[in-house]
């Protein structure tokens, strides 16, 4: 496929640490890699330990790929694709059905794979900016991205990527974008029943074999004293687990 490999060497000219991974039908989508990195890079700690979003069914891993952009759906499946107006209103089941679809490797983005971008980005003095106020940022005047709906009369949606690159995560353009705002976007392994935080420990729920079910056994709430994992009794009434007062 020599107009694939013209077009990806392109885009790793500009952008090392980005790649267009194909599907099983040989669909591209942009794709950044971020590299794995110890507790200690991103937290207040001396701990050396792995970040979970780097660990899979007790395997560590080098680092996950994410989409630069929010998905698109075409065709049953989810694309990470620029200057898309991003596929909205669907449930969670329905955007992971929609990436598990295109193959082997693909999954929705993890609860444990946004902490880890979160928490770099905090750490790194690079808090994204986005699509938060009718089409710009609340902190900037005049940067603008290209509007693909309308909420109330203003810009509502924009178009994936198209705003600076103070929209990226790492604020160049190699970053992923759109991390603040412009759209509500799903993230797998984390939940709360009836308050409680439960989450499916480490970055397994990135594995193929992973079950997101209501009824899953993968499903862990999280002990208060001392942070390890126990299985909750199913209502949310765990005794001395972590819960949220709402």
């Amino acid at each position: 496929m020599p107009n694939f490999d013209a077009a990806n060497l392109a885009l790793k000219t500009i952008c090392p640490n980005n790649e267009l991974k194909m599907d099983d039908q040989e669909m591209p989508s942009t794709m950044v890699f971020i590299p794995a990195f110890r507790l200690k890079d991103v937290l207040n700690t001396e701990s050396t330990d792995i970040h979970p979003a780097f660990r899979i069914n007790g395997k560590e891993i080098p680092g996950f790929w994410v989409g630069k952009y929010q998905t698109k759906h075409y065709n049953g499946r989810a694309y990470s694709l620029p200057g898309e107006d991003p596929s909205v209103n669907e449930n969670m089941d329905s955007f992971v059905a929609k990436n598990k679809a295109k193959g082997a490797g693909w999954h929705e983005i993890t609860n444990a794979e946004w902490a880890a971008i979160a928490l770099w980005c905090h750490k790194n003095g690079c808090e994204p900016y986005g699509n938060n106020n009718y089409g710009k940022d609340s902190r900037e005047t005049s940067y603008k991205a290209i509007p693909t709906s309308l909420d109330n009369g203003k810009t509502g949606r924009v178009a994936t990527g198209t705003g600076p690159v103070s929209w990226s995560h790492d604020g160049t353009l190699a970053g992923v974008f759109d991390m603040n705002g412009n759209v509500w976007e799903w993230c797998t392994g984390l939940r709360l029943v009836n308050g409680e935080v439960q989450i499916i420990q480490d970055n397994n729920a990135a594995a193929a074999s992973c079950d997101h079910s209501a009824s899953s056994i993968e499903w862990k709430a999280i002990r208060a004293s001392d942070g390890t994992l126990v299985t909750p009794d199913g209502s949310g009434t765990t005794v001395g687990t972590v819960k949220l007062d709402w």
